[in-house]
C-alpha cells in the first residue's frame, strides 16, 4: 500500500501559530518507510517525525531540534524520555532533501539523502503498531516556520 502526497508549502507568518501537526493516518500494522523531499527555508526549534503513534501520550520519534542536533526520543504512557539517543546535525536551508524513516518491526532508521543517519533497535518492542506524522514547531512570535514539502510517501516494505 502505497500513500502519496504532493506539494504544499508551510508558512507561518501570524503570531498566535507556533505549530503544525501533519498526520498521515492513523494506523499501520506493517513494515513501511515514510519518504519526504523537503526544503527547509528557515530553521526552527523542531521537526519532528512520529510513528507507532498512538496518541500525544505514546509513540517514537525522532526530531531535529535547534536546526544542530538529531534525536532519538519515546513518549510511554505520557512520560517523555528525551534525547535517548543524540547525533549533532544541520540542515542547509534552500536546500531539497530526500528524508527517510524505516520502520520495520522494532528496528528504525533516520536516513537523509540515502545515508542512515541513526539507527535504533527496540530491545523493548515498545509498541506493535500505530499511525505517522509530521509536526513543526516553533516558540518565535511570529512563528518562524518556512517548508516547502515537495512529496510525502508512506511505502509498505
Amino acid at each position: 500500500m502505497v500513500f502519496i502526497f504532493y506539494k504544499f508549502s508551510v508558512n507561518f507568518i501570524y503570531q498566535d501559530y507556533k505549530s503544525l501537526l501533519y498526520s498521515f493516518t492513523d494506523n499501520i500494522s506493517y513494515d513501511y518507510m515514510i519518504s519526504l523531499k523537503i526544503i527547509f527555508h528557515s530553521s526552527f526549534k523542531e521537526f519532528q517525525i512520529a510513528f507507532k503513534h498512538r496518541s500525544i501520550f505514546e509513540r517514537l520519534r525522532f526530531r531535529i531540534i535547534d536546526n544542530n542536533r538529531l534525536v532519538f526520543e519515546v513518549v510511554a504512557k505520557g512520560v517523555f524520555f528525551n534525547e535517548l539517543k543524540v547525533l549533532p546535525f544541520s540542515l542547509d536551508m534552500n536546500r531539497e532533501y530526500d528524508i527517510d524513516v524505516v520502520v520495520m518491526k522494532d528496528v528504525y532508521a533516520f536516513c537523509i539523502d540515502g545515508e542512515a543517519l541513526m539507527t535504533i533497535v527496540d530491545k523493548q518492542h515498545l509498541f506493535e503498531d500505530g499511525g505517522a506524522g509530521l509536526v513543526f514547531w516553533d516558540e518565535e512570535f511570529p512563528s518562524n516556520i518556512h517548508v516547502t514539502i515537495l512529496e510525502m510517501n508512506i511505502l509498505k516494505i
